[in-house]
């Protein structure tokens, strides 16, 4: 608090009232929302993290207010073609305005895991997106031991978990990705002179 004292020829000096000044910090955003791939019916979360004081949110999609979307995670449970499109989130406080990069939401028709199984040979089971776990379904030809590499969009492998020895036919597989931040993945599981990828999307 600041006050100014005020001295001449004449007593008395004369005191101001107080002033606050105050120090806000910028508004900033510090987690970009990800992008992602839905299939309809499906949920999926958008998750934007900013600095700053007073904080007000406001989704956009394709430049227009999202009606509703006005805190820090937007979610939708049931995706449609309706959501598709470019997503971004302005952020308001005591300190100016920032907004996200646009991500991208596309919702795919939904197809059956017994489908999916059979072109792919692994199909994740959700949650999707995922925060501590994701379960997968994996078909196998014969028993084997099995492992299930994880990388980022680079390629790089940020982790990798042993599956033990797993019987031939349909298997159900739970992933641990708690220690992952926010983003897309990609999953390798391996079995001999077998590999099966898929994606999936982490949430924070």
């Amino acid at each position: 608090k600041y006050d100014v004292v005020v001295t001449g020829s004449c007593n008395p000096s004369a005191t101001s009232r107080q002033a606050t000044v105050s120090v806000g910090t910028p508004t900033a955003i510090t987690t970009q929302p990800s992008a992602v791939t839905v299939e309809e019916s499906k949920s999926f979360t958008l998750k934007v993290v900013a600095t700053g004081s007073t904080l007000t949110y406001q989704w956009q999609r394709n430049g227009q207010d999202v009606a509703g979307a006005t805190s820090a995670e937007y979610s939708v449970t049931s995706a449609s073609q309706a959501n598709e499109g470019a997503y971004t989130c302005v952020v308001s406080g005591g300190c100016g305005v920032a907004t996200t990069s646009p991500v991208t939401v596309t919702v795919v028709p939904s197809t059956s895991v017994e489908d999916e199984l059979t072109r792919n040979g692994v199909v994740v089971l959700g949650p999707m997106p995922a925060r501590d776990y994701i379960a997968v379904r994996i078909a196998t030809i014969e028993p084997r031991a099995w492992t299930a590499v994880v990388r980022d969009q680079r390629g790089s492998m940020v982790s990798e978990q042993a599956m033990g020895y797993l019987p031939s036919g349909v298997v159900d597989l739970n992933l641990q990705i708690g220690s992952l931040a926010a983003g897309v993945y990609s999953i390798e599981l391996r079995g001999g002179q077998t590999t099966l990828r898929t994606q999936i999307v982490v949430t924070r």
